[in-house]
């Protein structure tokens, strides 16, 4: 069952038609990716959802219901709620005081310390951490703070989380985590749409992509039953077929280069390499997966002295 669907909708600026009719939908308990390049109307599209921007024209519903967001507070109202790059937190304020920020449980008048702490690590909990609530948020972590936006959002009766590029500044064990917790709230029901550019994320945790191209839907696609090079195409407009950047997403030495010359390093799904100046240097990648050298195409584990940091003066690439 679609929990969100979105039916053409437009959002113009001063003359800049930002969004030209998108149109797509979102099943229930799934992870749903939005890609595009920049300018393509992701983050429009985002402060729509949001309540931060209304719409010029097209249709919203939630859970088949039309829905109009005027302000934020009435997209969280509905169960929509926004978790951005740059987290919304006090730093100032407890880990409990965060979570229960403008919704503070109060007693006789008086604030219920013990209860909002109790319900605070219930919430954390629920997302596979267990922090002392009582300590300001800024003395964790990232990957902390950033449970606790997602306890935040829980705790609020999130039924839709928007996501903005969550993997930016966290580390890969720190990413492999917050996968672990998205996975586990959409086993629960909670739908999730999810913002990002790296092509491993969205093929490593995504039921399905999105992907908008100056304001367009340009396609739909289910990843069980496409490639990364189907969501590039889509997003540029024309087939990568035999590039370098082709080349790249597969994993494969780039088009046309001999057999002794340096071999670019990729994983499958990632969407940044190294490469060497000389053929007889080991290459590194910046992903999960890398070669061993131009001359073996057996892949290595990250932890391999293979995928140690590239010596210095050597020069880097993009897939």
């Amino acid at each position: 069952m679609d929990e969100l669907q979105l039916e053409g909708i437009t959002k113009g600026y001063l003359g800049v038609q930002a969004l030209k009719g998108v149109s797509f939908s979102v099943k229930r308990g799934s992870i749903h990716a939005l890609a595009g390049q920049n300018g393509a109307g992701k983050s429009t599209l985002v402060k729509i959802l949001s309540g931060a921007e209304v719409p010029d024209g097209g249709t919203i519903r939630l859970g088949g219901e039309v829905m109009r967001f005027k302000e934020p507070t009435d997209a969280q109202a509905a169960g929509i709620h926004t978790i951005y790059q740059e987290l919304s937190l006090v730093p100032s304020l407890s880990v409990a005081e965060n979570i229960f920020l403008g919704t503070l449980p109060k007693k006789s008048g008086v604030v219920d310390w013990n209860a909002m702490q109790a319900q605070a690590r219930e919430a954390l909990a629920r997302v596979g951490f267990d922090l002392d609530v009582r300590q300001p948020v800024s003395s964790f972590s990232v990957a902390e703070q950033q449970a606790v936006e997602l306890a935040k959002a829980l705790h609020k009766d999130a039924r839709i989380l928007l996501l903005d590029e969550p993997t930016s500044t966290l580390p890969l064990p720190d990413v492999e985590r917050l996968f672990t917790v998205l996975r586990r709230l959409a086993a629960e029901g909670v739908t999730l749409l999810y913002i990002s550019h790296r092509m491993d994320e969205l093929y490593s945790l995504c039921d399905a992509v999105t992907v908008l191209r100056d304001g367009v839907t340009a396609a739909n696609l289910q990843t069980a039953d496409s490639k990364p090079a189907d969501v590039v195409t889509a997003m540029v407009g024309k087939s990568l077929e035999g590039s370098i950047a082709d080349a790249a997403l597969r994993g494969e030495r780039s088009p046309g280069s001999a057999p002794g010359a340096p071999k670019r390093c990729c994983s499958r799904l990632a969407g940044s390499v190294r490469t060497t100046a000389s053929p007889t240097s080991t290459s590194t990648c910046t992903r999960a997966r890398c070669w061993a050298s131009p001359a073996s195409s057996a892949p290595v584990s990250r932890s391999s002295p293979a995928c140690s940091p590239a010596p210095a003066g050597r020069p880097t690439a993009r897939c």
